[in-house]
């Protein structure tokens, strides 16, 4: 039997029969079910990265709250000493 050159082999038809086509199908499921399942993870932890960013944003904005809260409590407090002083004075001189 003579040799063939790799040119002379491809030129070679190849028939496939149903059984290629079944097994290529099943091929593509799965890559499409592993793509499937990589895309779902991949959402699953970006969400999870959203859901910490949001809660970290809102420890932040809960701090910053909390703050400028004490600082209009001690102004308050600080501008009512001053007017009850203020009065305390007034009172003084009218009498």
């Amino acid at each position: 039997m003579a040799e063939r050159s790799p040119s002379a082999r491809t030129a070679i038809p190849v028939t496939r029969g149903w059984h290629h086509r079944k097994r290529i199908c099943r091929l593509a499921e799965k890559e499409t079910t592993l793509t499937t399942k990589s895309n779902e993870a991949r959402a699953r932890a970006e969400a999870s990265f959203r859901k910490e960013e949001r809660a970290k944003e809102g420890a932040k904005a809960t701090t910053e709250y909390q703050a400028n809260s004490r600082m209009i409590r001690e102004k308050t407090e600080r501008l009512k000493a001053l007017r009850l002083a203020k009065e305390a004075a007034e009172k003084e001189q009218a009498s």
